[in-house]
């Protein structure tokens, strides 16, 4: 005859084993809640502090003019015959968005006082140990 109760200890096994499995699920379910909500906060630190660093130390390529837009197309090829008058192409310049010169919203940075070390005598070595 074949054993059709679930676990070879009856239907209150079968029950234990259901909670049991349960509470494991929960607990690895707020493994996985904890430790994306420690990632989330890492990366909300990590984008403020970079945005501060960013602020305080700005690069070239943030306090730099904007980019000149061509004046010329592709030069044309030379006519064989000579022409009447030559025209000049004009092109309309494009607009662009101003980038800022100044740091925005920067705190004036304050120096710490210089530093001056106490005098201190020179080490004098000691003596090793001996064995007895």
């Amino acid at each position: 005859m074949i054993n059709i109760t679930p676990g070879g200890f009856g239907y209150a096994g079968h029950f234990f084993t259901a909670i049991i499995a349960g509470l494991f699920f929960i607990v690895v379910i707020a493994v996985v809640v904890g430790l994306l909500v420690i990632l989330v906060r890492f990366l909300l630190s990590a984008t403020r502090a970079a945005d501060t660093y960013v602020r305080l130390h700005p690069t070239k390529a943030t306090t730099a003019t904007p980019p000149v837009p061509p004046t010329a197309g592709p030069a044309a090829p030379t006519p064989s015959a000579p022409s009447a008058a030559p025209t000049a192409v004009v092109t309309a310049p494009v607009a662009t968005k101003p980038i800022a010169t100044t740091p925005i919203a920067t705190k004036p940075i304050a120096t710490p006082p210089a530093a001056t070390k106490p005098t201190t005598k020179p080490r004098t070595p000691k003596t090793p140990p001996t064995a007895n």
